[in-house]
């Protein structure tokens, strides 16, 4: 990350390789309001056949989500609707090809 809370990129194309099985990455940070660039974070694990989770929790409620448009593996969220009341929901999209990644047993 850059001072601003920004990935860099670059780093982040350095430390795809080979024992990369896995990539999982926030759609919007709660702590800093950053907005990650993940289109181009699933297109570069995909050039590497990696499956990619986008944790999209503070996403869903401020922007409009295309998970298909993304193209991410899967998509999930969390949502408290209130926090003294027992009510809650969660939420996981994977598409109809995450099935390919199931060598990564012990995942799903």
């Amino acid at each position: 990350m850059n001072d601003a809370g920004e990935l860099i990129i670059d780093s982040f194309k350095s430390l795809l390789n080979e024992r990369t099985k896995f990539v999982s990455i926030v759609h919007t940070s709660n702590s800093l309001g950053t907005i990650n660039p993940v289109k181009e974070i699933i297109a570069l694990a995909h050039e590497r056949n990696i499956p990619v989770l986008v944790d999209g929790a503070q996403a869903v409620a401020h922007s409009k989500i295309d998970v298909q448009d993304l193209d991410c593996d899967f998509f999930c969220f969390f949502r408290v609707i209130n926090v003294w009341a027992n009510r809650c929901w969660s939420f996981i999209w994977q598409t109809k090809f995450a099935g390919k990644y199931a060598s990564l047993s012990g995942w799903w």
